[in-house]
């Protein structure tokens, strides 16, 4: 007899979708895999693309117009501080702030600071051994916007306008100059009413052999009244500008005004922690007790203070970024009629140059600590129903070991390849980073797909994915707990990712576990499953019309007719269609055919056949139900060891593509900050290429959890990306036009030898191939016999000297008035000492004299003194 099942249409329309849809396949997977890295990448790129678009409306466009015209002024020459250029720019400065002030004289004022003489006293910003007395020339270009609420505290916005003598100072700092003019345009236009508090603009001189202008401002009566501040600053040459740090939080939390937020708490944590060694004026400001913010461009950093930080190499587009973000700043602080009086640090990020995010420390913390006690708890509350309902088919330990190991495996491989790659060109992060991070990140997922791998085919367990997800939820559970407390002591503020990205693994698992927790658990039932002919199921349905034993595995098995080929019990209908009559009680007699009674008495005579049977098979029935259960449950075991159920989509989308973006949005932040470190010292060459493993192992974790189960060719694309990235790596050139060798030049003269010495240092065969290219070694050489003496530094660079076959002209005149003894002259005035005639040996006697300092056209002087010494922390005591 025919058996109908329910089946026999196949799934509907929806299942099917579903199953296509959701249900694992290696293509789906792979697919999504190459999805989640390629807008992982290349997202960013788009961001900043969008964020640099230049305006559209037309008073935005005048104003950057009239900035860009500024700015090609202001970057004609290299103009430091001790240059004639440095007055020229000073010069155009005043007279386009006093144009603009005219608009609107009855709450505007200009001071001109120029040649006002000081001295103070100061520790040296780039080295904190040293401490010393300045005197100083001002030349500092004050404006005072006067608010309407002169009660409340002022806003002072300050940028620098002298550059260093080997760059023309575009980024830095003449986009921070050149906004700051834009600003001032937009203030006095027309229809821009007076601002609710008092602005001060601070054009100041001299930032780069000291932060001069911003030390002397401090004693200018208008520093009485701004309490907060915005530091426009350039340690790179274009891009855009970034939010570097801030005071504090209510400070900071004004900056999600902005149209382009973009900025990192990563930075400030590295100025707190001395891996950034440079400082703006933003440490004066801060130091004297103000309130505040460092806006700055911080890429390409490879250009910074070069000849190829001018006009050609910058944009409009990156002028716009400086100017219209502090513009909206600006406009916020200052017609605010309370600022948050919250002064503990903050902790923020911006979100795709949309959204600006930004906690206290104190808030962060109280956070950290909820998540890191709440997650566990759920976890360990799923797991313990899980175990309970043995829906998890683990067997002891097996299959937690199988991370530690891939990971300790992949990590160890990625830094001695890391190593190896630093031992053949150990400068090349200089010029080509991304593919040093190409070769060690498809080296980490190799090694990680390799393990995993092997594991998964020497012993399946059943959902490798969720255990590797726990396992990673626990890992990050310990970071977060170190990155708290380090939080606590306000040490660390560059960390808030670890949360984030626990926050996605332990979403990912719990979703797992809600799964094993919630669903069907199928059980052997010797009634459900073993089926023997005259007897009655749990439903109270006749099985009399199902021929022999019909033995079948319940619905419920995951994926169980994809991996055993295990079929769902099939119902056979009470009644038969016999040549399309219902064959049942209401049919008559007479409709059967000869032929149909004749099957009927033998399907008769074949039931009571089936009858002895089952008497038959009765007397087996306890062994044959041990033995089917047995093998039921080694057939579930198997089949839940082989699934992947729907859930991984769900699993995928919550951790990876978010997770994969985080890393590689954070490792490019840090790498473009300080891939040019490596020309610097063995020590932070080797510092930057450790970060670069971490980056790559990091950049690979997301995978984890899948990894075993993507396709071959993906392993396929990885090992060609190795092969060509490692080939780029290793035979690249570690300089380029983008990314030039830096070497530093110093000429000193000896006036009273009338002798004058060269000093090149650099890192790599790079200070070589410069000497021996400089055109007065070329001319000398065939002339002059002379020695160039280079040493090895202990910081790894190079350092080579010799004597300057070719004198210096420092001064435009004659022979006479370049001699070496007119250069600089000293004359002493008044000595004390002999006055009195007084002769003590004592170390503690007072000594005072007065002397004069002929230095003709340079107002850059350093004195030293070979038996003094001043401590600055000490000074409360002076």
């Amino acid at each position: 007899m025919k058996s109908v099942s329910k089946e026999d249409d196949g799934p509907g329309i929806i299942v099917s979708f579903i199953r296509s849809t959701f249900g694992f396949r290696k293509t789906t997977l792979s697919l999504l895999v190459v999805l989640s890295y390629f807008f992982a990448i290349f997202l960013p790129s788009y961001v900043e693309y969008q964020s640099l678009r230049l305006p559209s409306d037309e008073a935005s466009q005048l104003i950057l117009t009239s900035a860009w015209s500024d700015l090609q002024e202001i970057c004609l020459k290299p103009h430091p501080y001790s240059s004639h250029a440095n007055d020229v720019v000073h010069d155009y400065i005043l007279k386009k702030v006093k144009s603009l002030v005219s608009l609107k004289v009855e709450y505007t004022e200009v001071y001109d600071d120029f040649g006002s003489r000081s001295i103070f006293k100061q520790q040296n910003m780039f080295n904190n051994n040293d401490n010393r007395i300045v005197y100083f020339e001002s030349g500092n270009i004050l404006v005072k916007v006067t608010g309407k609420d002169q009660s409340l505290d002022g806003i002072l916005i300050s940028s620098h306008y002298d550059s260093v003598s080997s760059s023309y100072g575009t980024t830095d700092d003449g986009m921070g100059v050149a906004s700051m003019l834009g600003i001032l345009e937009n203030l006095m236009s027309k229809d821009v009413e007076q601002p609710l508090r008092t602005i001060i603009f601070n054009f100041n001189n001299n930032e780069e052999d000291g932060l001069m202008g911003a030390e002397v401002f401090s004693n200018h009566e208008w520093a009485n009244l701004v309490k907060y501040f915005i530091n426009l600053e350039g340690t790179g040459a274009g891009g855009r500008s970034i939010l570097f740090r801030g005071t504090d939080y209510g400070v900071v939390n004004f900056y999600q005004k902005v149209r382009r937020p973009y900025g990192n708490s990563i930075f400030q944590q590295g100025f707190q922690s001395g891996l950034i060694k440079s400082e703006t004026d933003y440490k004066i400001y801060s130091a004297k007790g103000l309130r505040g913010v460092d806006i700055a461009f911080y890429r390409p950093r490879s250009l910074y203070h070069t000849e190829f930080d001018n006009i050609k190499t910058s944009s409009k587009n990156s002028l716009w970024s400086m100017l219209s973000n502090t513009l909206d700043l600006l406009n916020a602080l200052s017609n605010s009629q309370e600022i948050n009086s919250d002064t503990s640090i903050s902790v923020f990020f911006d979100v795709l140059n949309y959204w600006f995010i930004s906690f206290p420390v104190s808030k962060l913390y109280a956070l950290n600590i909820f998540i890191l006690t709440t997650i566990p708890i759920f976890t360990i509350l799923l797991l313990i129903i899980v175990i309970k309902r043995e829906t998890w088919h683990l067997k002891g330990i097996h299959g937690w070991f199988r991370l530690p190991i891939s990971i300790i495996a992949s990590s160890f491989l990625t830094f001695s390849l890391t190593n190896f790659i630093n031992a053949m060109n150990p400068i090349i992060l200089n010029n080509n980073w991304f593919a040093v991070l190409i070769t060690t990140s498809s080296f980490a997922i190799i090694i990680n797909y390799l393990v995993l791998n092997f594991c998964d085919w020497l012993f399946p367990v059943h959902d490798q994915k969720l255990i590797i997800l726990l396992e990673l939820s626990f890992i990050f559970w310990i970071s977060g707990i170190i990155s708290t407390a380090r939080l606590h002591s306000q040490d660390n503020i560059g960390e808030y990712s670890i949360i984030i990205v626990y926050i996605l693994i332990s979403g990912a698992s719990l979703f797992g576990l809600l799964g094993m927790a919630f669903k069907s658990n199928p059980k052997y039932n010797q009634y459900e499953n073993i089926k023997h002919y005259g007897s009655t199921d749990y439903n109270g349905r006749s099985n009399t019309q199902a021929t022999g034993n019909n033995r079948t595995e319940p619905e419920n098995v995951e994926n169980v007719e994809n991996v055993e080929n295990l079929e769902n019990g099939t119902e056979t209908t009470e009644t038969e269609n016999v040549n399309g009559i219902q064959a049942d009680e209401n049919v008559p007699l007479l409709a059967t055919s000869t032929a149909n009674r004749n099957a009927e008495i033998e399907e008769q005579e074949q039931e009571h056949e089936h009858e002895h049977e089952h008497e038959h098979e009765h007397d087996n029935f306890d062994t044959e139900f041990e033995a089917s259960e047995e093998n039921f449950n080694k057939k579930l075991e198997k089949a839940a060891m082989k699934s992947f159920s729907y859930d991984w989509s769900i699993q995928f989308l919550i951790f990876v593509p978010i997770t994969t973006f985080i890393v590689y949005d954070l490792g490019e932040l840090i790498m473009e900050g300080i891939h040019n470190v490596v020309q610097e010292s063995d020590l932070l060459q080797k510092a930057a290429f450790n970060m670069i493993a971490c980056f790559a192992v990091l950049l690979g974790l997301p995978l984890l959890p899948f990894v075993h189960r993507l396709n071959f060719l993906i392993f396929v694309v990885l090992i060609l990306s190795f092969i060509i990235s490692g080939y780029v790596s290793i035979s690249q050139n570690a300089v380029s036009l983008q990314n030039p060798a830096k070497l530093s030049f110093l000429q000193t003269i000896d006036a009273d030898k009338s002798v004058d010495s060269v000093t090149l240092t650099g890192y790599g065969d790079f200070l070589e191939s410069a000497i021996n290219d400089l055109p007065s070694l070329k001319e000398s050489k065939e002339s002059r016999n002379f020695k160039v003496l280079c040493d090895k530094l202990s910081t790894g660079q190079q350092s080579c000297s010799y004597f300057d076959p070719l004198r210096p002209w420092l001064i435009d005149g004659s022979i006479e008035e370049n001699d070496f003894q007119n250069y600089t002259r000293i004359e002493l005035l008044k000595d004390d000492n002999k006055k009195d005639k007084i002769s003590v040996s004592s170390p503690y006697y007072l000594l005072s004299a007065e002397f004069r300092i002929w230095a003709p056209k340079n107002r850059n002087c350093l004195l030293s003194f070979n038996t003094s010494t001043y401590d600055l922390t000490k000074k409360q005591q002076d």
